[in-house]
């Protein structure tokens, strides 16, 4: 069998579930954490090549990949303390 190994980024644990669920419907298989750090965790996964429709799967992960690296995204100012605090020292000074 002809495995190829990649590793993902997966951010907070909560995360993990999700990213895994969605790369198993392009084939891949969960192998083992290899990276934690204050950025996040990172996982390794792997797949058969010689596995039905392994071409189609990989290109339209591809396009998934690409797709998804052009979308814009916006996170909440709760998901940024150090904003959300920033904002509160610029506002209340003027309110009081």
């Amino acid at each position: 069998m002809d495995f190829e190994e990649k590793g993902f980024y997966v951010g907070t644990v909560d995360k993990k579930a999700g990213i895994m669920s969605l790369r198993k419907t392009f084939g891949w298989e969960y192998v083992e954490d290899y990276h934690q750090s204050r950025g996040g965790y990172h996982i390794k996964m792997r797949r058969d090549k010689n596995m039905p429709n392994y071409s189609q799967l990989a290109s339209l992960e591809r396009q998934y990949d690409s797709l998804n690296n052009q979308r814009k995204s916006y996170t909440t100012i709760m998901e940024e303390p150090a904003y959300f605090l920033l904002i509160l020292c610029l506002v209340i000074p003027f309110i009081v």
